[in-house]
């Protein structure tokens, strides 16, 4: 990522990215699990592209299923990191409705065009080394690595 970049994201109160070994770290902040979860897609398309490069061309839909917040994270995430490497769909926004252990998620995004989307990096997986979710005064804080 250029320096540049990551001097604008480390701006962001919700999102704070920093370097771990070979791979990219972020901590993350929301009033809501589903927020959460949000800003964690949000992270994972900043570290693939430019955002401001991607439209809410297409929506696609799935369910999660979970026992903690911590699998809901990976296993969300994971699917979106899943859906770039095989449909080349950049997710630009969320909407989460948990009920239960279950989760439907409802994504707007776009597929990936080259002639728009310079990649700035190739996620390969969400990692659970590292990975820590916590509600604590109203709010939920998460540190996410990813592989890349």
């Amino acid at each position: 990522m250029e320096k540049r970049s990551r001097q604008n994201l480390k701006s962001q109160d919700w999102f704070k990215p920093f370097d771990h070994t070979a791979d990219l770290g972020v901590c993350l902040n929301a009033d809501s699990l589903e927020g959460l979860v949000r800003q964690g897609a949000l992270a994972l398309l900043f570290f693939t592209v430019d955002p401001a490069t991607v439209e809410e061309r297409q929506e696609k839909s799935f369910e999660i299923e979970f026992d903690s917040p911590e699998q809901l994270l990976v296993r969300t995430l994971s699917r979106l990191v899943f859906l770039f490497d095989c449909e080349g769909f950049l997710t630009r926004n969320m909407e989460l409705e948990i009920s239960g252990n279950m989760a439907l998620a409802k994504i707007h995004g776009e597929t990936f065009d080259k002639k728009r989307h310079q990649t700035r990096h190739l996620i390969k997986a969400v990692t659970w080394g590292g990975l820590e979710v916590e509600a604590r005064e109203g709010k939920f804080l998460a540190t996410v690595i990813f592989d890349d």
